[in-house]
């Protein structure tokens, strides 16, 4: 075929056109000469016509043609404008010799009217019914188009329609999602894309209660309509293999690159733990119901209770799949790591006796469990590890344990001792902090002195801190707190200075600057960011003497407001900036700010509707209230990134290299889908969003691998 025969117009413009045509083609020809590209196909492809009907659909859009399609000698023809746009093409009409060109990419298709024969690429193809003009306008054999331009096409006979789809062909690697059932009695659909095409696997008679990605593998529970019972399954080899029928999960967890599930078997009455590795499940254990369950030092403690009503606390290492005997009969109640050590509140199997123990860690039997007292009720909260020693408060009394019984914790005063009426402790910096309302004169048996003594009488209520005993004083005097907490290697006490009776927060570096605020009465939260740390609190505006909620900022020794007023609604730590967002009640307006080098206000009004850190990168979708204007950012360190707006988001999930899976509504009032939900693959490389699946009521979405 000769392309030079094009260049036949007379007009400048039409000279110009075809030569930049012919340009395009002949590159196709020397890089492509056998048929339809396989490239990536970016977009998704979702066509239904029906014969004699001048409507047709796309992605469930109604769209209109001028001629309706009919068929002739079996094969179906369409206007060519429809169907070269809707499979992404771009069109070329040569009047010389009644040709159209399309060209999408490196695939070229030529036609001409009353010719069966056809270019694709290059390369010749015969048609069997040519290209024809009906009432102005030209149709195309749909069949040919669609198969040479890289798209599926299924006949449905019963109501004479043509569907047509292609799917895009991105590397996100394999995603699968289902959609919710519209009825008791309706199938559930499953979809796997792979990247390559849209597989479905529709679920008769079963819905999915929950699923679980594990090494490529998806393992899930699926409830039975006709059994009326619960399925563990896995999606294997393209189907859906039931591993335990009559199976109820109660837990699952990774442990010792294995995933670890718990349930009920409801066949055999028992409850049975399992491993599966990524290839098999495999029986760890069955007639054991988990109780609670750490993973601490690399070793997986288990409380088990079994059909014969026996308790033991088990524990795993990462060299075997069978267990060690820490404890039998302990049934614990509260737990809290501290100091390295698994400290543990409890009961016996029988009788009513509350042990507190401990577990070291240092191997899986009863060597490393410790009963630390037979019977005692103790508030883990109020436990502190200093030099090598447990404290405790217990009864509002400093104590320790020794030898499995309680000792007064005493400090010297003159020729006499101080016992402490405690509220809480905490240890820091080599150093023990307790919150001390009263005291008592006592001798070295703990016995109450009535005689006066000679000295400095201690100043109440206050916060001591000692690295013993006979080392102590004061931090804070006329100080009642109500609160410690630890953050960024700083000690945070709340609690009221008697002397003015203000609410007040002290943050102290464990040397010698002790940072103070005034008003405040609550901490809500706190998080850190390199050597700052951020409260969000309840503070005392003394001007309307009110109260309202406060972000504060902690550095270089200093407390200072950041945001006052705004009750904090979302914050995350991104790369070295923190992105929080709130409202401020003031001025009646929700704000998205951040904090890295500097204080930015990125929206100034702004209600943040979904808020979700994907790994890295925080993805934020809201809207401005006086616009009702939707849009979606995303945050990488302090950049924030206008993805799209008009879209409001419902779940997003990381898929393979720079892809993920966006499930949203579109809010665009000038799109076709408006209101509709879509499954979008946002590429972050090129910021694109590809319709996957249009008007799909999603449950949910996972990544395989």
């Amino acid at each position: 075929m000769n392309y030079s025969m094009i260049c036949l117009k007379t007009t400048a413009e039409a000279l110009k056109k075809t030569f930049v045509l012919l340009i395009i083609l002949s590159l196709v020809l020397i890089v492509k000469v056998n048929s339809y590209s396989e490239e990536a196909q970016e977009d998704f492809v979702d066509l239904t016509f029906t014969i004699g009907s001048k409507s047709y659909y796309s992605k469930t859009v109604k769209q209109d043609l001028n001629v309706a399609p009919f068929i002739e000698k079996g094969s179906t023809m369409v206007p060519f404008s429809a169907i070269f746009k809707e499979l992404g093409y771009e069109i070329q009409w040569n009047s010389t010799d009644s040709s159209i060109i399309a060209i999408r990419g490196d695939n070229a298709i030529k036609l001409q009217l009353n010719n069966k024969i056809a270019y694709i690429n290059g390369v010749m193809k015969e048609m069997s019914v040519s290209p024809k003009v009906i009432t102005g306008t030209t149709v195309v054999p749909l069949a040919f188009v669609s198969e040479n331009c890289g798209a599926k096409i299924v006949w449905d006979g019963a109501t004479k329609t043509i569907h047509i789809t292609r799917v895009g062909k991105l590397d996100t690697g394999s995603v699968m999602f289902y959609e919710k059932a519209k009825t008791k009695s309706a199938v559930t659909n499953v979809y796997l894309y792979d990247g390559q095409e849209v597989k479905l696997f529709p679920i008769e008679n079963k819905e999915i209660v929950n699923w679980y990605s594990y090494k490529g593998s998806v393992l899930l529970t699926m409830f039975d309509k006709t059994k009326n019972n619960n399925n563990f399954a896995i999606f294997r080899n393209n189907e859906f293999q039931v591993l335990i029928d009559d199976f109820d999960i109660k837990d699952t967890f990774e442990f010792n690159d294995n995933l670890i599930i718990h349930g009920y078997d409801r066949s055999q009455k028992i409850n049975t733990l399992y491993r599966f590795d990524g290839n098999e499940l495999i029986l760890i254990a069955d007639n054991f119901y988990v109780g609670k369950r750490f993973i601490f030092k690399d070793k997986l403690v288990i409380n088990k209770y079994d059909n014969s009503r026996n308790y033991t606390l088990l524990a795993f290492d990462k060299n075997s799949w069978t267990p060690g005997t820490i404890s039998n009969g302990f049934i614990i109640q509260n737990s809290i790591i501290t100091e390295n050590v698994l400290y543990m509140t409890g009961v016996w199997q029988s009788g009513s006796k509350k042990p507190f123990t401990s577990y070291d860690g240092n191997s899986i039997y009863g060597s490393s469990f410790v009963v630390l007292h037979p019977d005692i009720t103790i508030d883990l909260n109020k436990i502190a590890v200093h030099n090598g020693k447990l404290y405790a408060i217990i009864g509002g009394q400093l104590k320790t344990i020794e030898n499995n019984q309680l000792v007064d914790v005493l400090f010297p005063f003159a020729d006499v001792y101080l016992k402490y009426t405690v509220g809480n402790l905490k240890s820091f910096n080599n150093e023990l902090f307790i919150a001390v309302s009263s005291v008592q004169f006592v001798d070295y048996y703990s016995k109450p002195i009535s005689k006066k003594i000679e000295g400095v009488t201690p100043t109440l209520p206050a916060v001591i801190k000692f690295t013993d005993v006979k080392n102590s004083s004061n931090l804070l005097n006329k100080f009642q707190l109500t609160e410690f907490r630890l953050e960024n290697n700083r000690l945070i006490m709340l609690g009221t200075d008697k002397v003015e009776n203000d609410a007040t927060l002290y943050i102290y570096d464990g040397n010698y600057s002790l940072a103070k605020a005034l008003d405040i009465s609550g901490i809500k939260n706190s998080l850190s960011l390199g050597d700052k740390i951020f409260l969000d609190v309840k503070d005392k505006d003394r001007i309307t003497n009110t109260a309202r909620n406060t972000m504060l900022i902690y550095s270089n020794n200093e407390i200072k407001n950041l945001v006052l007023g705004m009750d904090t609604k979302k914050w995350s730590v991104v790369g070295s900036s923190l992105i929080f967002a709130g409202y401020e009640s003031d001025i009646k307006k929700n704000k998205l700010y951040s904090y890295g080098d500097m204080f930015n206000e990125l929206l100034s009004n702004f209600e943040v509707k979904y808020w979700n850190m994907v790994l890295e990168k925080l993805f934020v979708n809201g809207s401005n209230p006086d616009n009702n204007k939707l849009s979606l950012y995303k945050f990488v360190d302090y950049n924030m990134e206008s993805l799209r707006d008009n879209i409001e988001v419902i779940q997003i999930i990381k898929a393979k290299g720079d892809y993920y899976l966006v499930y949203a509504t579109e809010r665009d009032s000038s799109s076709p889908f408006k209101g509709k939900k879509i499954i979008y693959v946002y590429n972050d490389s090129n910021k694109s969003f590809v319709e996957m699946k249009v008007d799909i009521e999603m449950a949910d979405m996972i990544f395989m691998q």
